[in-house]
């Protein structure tokens, strides 16, 4: 099982099993008035991860990286 980290906007770490992805959806800053944006839509049974500005483009950055291997 692999986890991504992601800073939670109120402080601390949220682990998302990389298994329970469904879709992702990003929008570059250029596309979203200057802030990128990150939607992880997840299983049924949990809330989609919402992820803005640097932090929206970091864990873009490892979700193509695993998407290559």
């Amino acid at each position: 099982m692999k986890f991504i980290e992601i800073n939670h906007a109120e402080g601390g770490l949220k682990a998302v099993n990389i298994d329970r992805i469904i879709s992702v959806y990003y929008r570059t800053a250029k596309d979203n008035d200057g802030k990128a944006s990150l939607n992880i839509d997840l299983a049924d049974t949990e809330n989609d991860v919402l992820l803005y500005g640097k932090e929206a483009d970091r864990v873009w950055e490892i979700l193509k990286s695993l998407m290559t291997q």
